[in-house]
């Protein structure tokens, strides 16, 4: 099935792509809510600019996948292969991305508020800018990720993250790298 198939096939009714491998595709600005992609494969395609609204990718295949400034909210990405892929100021509000692996991926300025990362791989991640307000860190792994600039506030389990540390908010929280299990924060001067 190519691009085309997969979004003519939409138009028609059809919401439930499951399997479906396409690989280095654009579905940039494609409108898609709603659709089910579960154990797909769209390694390396592009979702720029796409609508995705609960969109369901559980189990799928996106590493290096462009997600950048997509409309992603309530989407599922539950035990999602998702390395090195590009979510910039992608809109994660409510998304489900438990267990999922975003190993290097780039999530700057991404808007994910009350998504639940629990379990989440995000080792080397770039989450620079990231609004990770009322988010579910619980059991995130963040090994070498870049927090800098990040809003953790109200985040599920980010004194955990932390080691046991409470950042302080605002001004004063100006960067926080995870080394381990643990991080350090780093307050502005």
């Amino acid at each position: 099935m190519t691009e085309s198939e997969l979004i003519a096939a939409y138009s028609g009714g059809r919401r439930d792509f499951r399997g479906v491998i396409i690989c280095d595709g654009d579905f940039s600005r494609a409108q898609l809510p709603g659709i089910h992609l579960d154990d797909a494969d769209l390694s390396g395609s592009l979702f720029r600019d796409a609508d995705l609204t609960a969109a369901s990718f559980r189990h799928a295949a996106l590493n290096r996948t462009d997600f950048s400034q997509a409309r992603l909210e309530r989407a599922s990405f539950g035990w999602a292969a998702l390395m090195a892929a590009i979510l910039v100021s992608a809109n994660l509000y409510g998304a489900d991305l438990r267990s999922a692996n975003l190993r290097s991926a780039d999530l700057t300025s991404v808007q994910a508020v009350a998504a639940d990362f629990a379990r989440a791989d995000l080792s080397d991640a770039e989450l620079e800018g990231a609004n990770l307000s009322f988010a579910n860190l619980s059991e995130t792994r963040l090994y070498g990720a870049c927090l800098y600039r990040a809003n953790l506030r109200a985040a599920k389990g980010v004194t955990k993250v932390l080691g046991g540390v409470k950042p302080r908010w605002g001004k004063e929280l100006a960067s926080i790298f995870a080394i381990g299990r643990y991080a350090r924060a780093n307050p502005a001067r």
